[in-house]
């Protein structure tokens, strides 16, 4: 039906038709990918167990809101501690955490993680923190985090990136090197 439209639009001689068309393919390109793109994200997240880790209330409560419309069941923790024992417990897919908490770092959270013996030593983890400096992007992906993204994020983009990881995980998908390591930096 597309091409037939073009076909019509493009068959007059007036550029202008031309341009209509272009316009009305890359408008129906767009939306099909976005519809495409909602729902692998959905497929990807639907049923995902996420563990939350920060010490402030409303940054845990945005996670869960930003995650509550894909079916997914998102567990809060305050402390470290308190996320660990809830990683050994619920066996989460994703794990997201503040760098700053209030007994031990997220650095700490992680490095204890990775230490975990079989694929729960290896869920995918991102650090989602104030911090926008190269330093402590370094210190996340060498502590053993997946992924960075500095607070205040966009929600789509954090959505985006967890759909990302769990596909990765559940396909056991391998990213080029330039591609493992994510970081999205907010100014």
């Amino acid at each position: 039906m597309l091409v037939q439209q073009m076909a019509h639009l493009t068959s007059k001689t007036n550029p202008k038709y031309i341009c209509m068309a272009l316009n009305h393919c890359e408008n129906q390109s767009i939306d099909i990918y976005n519809q495409f793109k909602h729902r692998i994200t959905s497929q990807a997240l639907n049923g995902l167990k996420i563990l939350a880790v920060d010490n402030n209330v409303d940054s845990l409560e945005l996670v869960r809101f930003i995650f509550e419309p894909y079916n997914t069941q998102v567990v809060l923790a305050k402390t470290t501690s308190e996320a660990f024992q809830k990683i050994t417990q619920l066996q989460p897919n994703i794990l997201i955490s503040e760098i700053f908490l209030p007994d031990e770092d997220g650095y700490s959270l992680i490095h204890k993680v990775r230490t975990i013996k079989g694929k729960l030593g290896q869920i995918s983890a991102i650090a989602l923190t104030t911090l926008a400096y190269q330093k402590a992007i370094n210190l996340a992906f060498n502590a053993g985090f997946s992924s960075y993204i500095t607070k205040p994020c966009n929600p789509d983009s954090l959505v985006e990136l967890v759909s990302i990881l769990a596909l990765k995980q559940a396909y056991n998908l391998i990213l080029p090197e330039e591609q493992s390591n994510i970081a999205l930096v907010t100014q």
